[in-house]
């Protein structure tokens, strides 16, 4: 895959994911409407970066990341709106920074244990597989 699908992988992605938290609007759905919408960018996300492993080619790439990304793009500003509502306003900078801090420690601990186990694994059979 050479640099131009990279970029043409990426540049779609961001956009798609761009235009989607944009076309989000929360402002006029009822109550309980967030929540509803933001769930159908947990599946998509989830669907499209699992189907990276069927990829045989850059186009299916490009159409499993520009899925990802679009799913991304629609839970983000739903995300935001739910936690904004759950707190007062003297509270928002607490609430955003310690949801930022916990995505960023999830992001830091999440691969840990496979990596462990991996070095585990190595450590006591000497081999990386089978």
């Amino acid at each position: 895959m050479g640099a131009a699908w990279l970029g043409l992988i990426e540049g779609v992605s961001d956009g798609l994911s761009s235009v989607a938290k944009n076309g989000v609007r929360l402002r006029h759905r009822p109550a309980g409407a967030a929540e509803t919408s933001g769930g159908a960018g947990l599946p998509r996300h989830g669907l499209g970066t699992a189907s990276f492993a069927l990829a045989a080619s850059a186009w299916h790439v490009l159409l499993a990341r520009a899925c990802a990304w679009l799913g991304r793009g629609v839970r983000t500003p739903v995300r935001k709106a739910i936690l904004a509502g759950s707190v007062t306003r003297e509270t928002y900078g607490r609430a955003f920074g310690f949801e930022r801090m916990m995505d960023t420690v999830g992001a830091i601990a999440g691969p840990q244990p496979p990596w462990r186990c991996s070095r585990w694994r190595i450590r006591i059979t000497g081999r990386c597989s089978r």
